[in-house]
């Protein structure tokens, strides 16, 4: 049975970008056909993944082993309908609900261009769970050159900033600074 969180699943694209991890996906897809967000899964695998499961129609898949990372998300941009996306890996899960609650922040203050929630890592140890919470470091990046402030920003990198929900225009102005980037450095675009 899908889960209902109002309108805030139509207006939210959630992208998960996946290389040879065909285990994480068909349970990342276990838990987001219980939900209506829009779903796209990039694979940059060698080798398809065999879905021996159902897929709901809110979920697509894309088989992309011919594209580097940035390729894919190059790729899927253009598929991108909604209001709202967001970046997830295939072995990191986010409350629905607070998601929604993110996308109902984001439609009531205009002049915010992305969402930043709190991220926790969780580990086992001898049947014990632990939480350590992931810290996001604000800082300035001052620097004329686009790549090399690129570069200061991931620097302190954060799965935080990185999986915040952004609005659909920011998300394009990334991918076409990505775009313009990769081309003026292509040697050090290697992912």
């Amino acid at each position: 049975m899908k889960k209902n969180l109002g309108n805030n699943n139509k207006d939210l694209t959630i992208i998960i970008l996946t290389f040879n991890r065909h285990k994480e996906i068909i349970k990342k897809i276990n838990f987001w056909n219980n939900y209506n967000f829009k779903i796209f899964i990039i694979d940059g695998s060698e080798k398809k993944i065999n879905f021996n499961i159902k897929i709901n129609k809110n979920i697509q898949y894309f088989h992309l082993p011919n594209k580097d990372y940035h390729e894919r998300i190059f790729f899927i941009e253009r598929k991108i309908k909604t209001k709202f996306v967001k970046f997830e890996s295939d072995d990191d899960y986010f409350y629905p609900s607070t998601l929604s609650k993110g996308v109902e922040f984001l439609k009531r203050n205009s002049s915010f261009s992305a969402c930043i929630g709190s991220s926790y890592i969780y580990s086992c140890f001898k049947n014990e769970v632990y939480l350590n919470k992931l810290r996001f470091n604000h800082h300035n990046i001052i620097n004329n050159d686009p790549f090399e402030r690129m570069l200061q920003c991931f620097k302190n990198y954060s799965p935080t900033l990185y999986y915040s929900i952004f609005t659909k225009k920011v998300f394009k102005n990334i991918t076409k600074i990505w775009k313009e980037l990769k081309k003026k450095y292509k040697d050090k675009f290697k992912l």
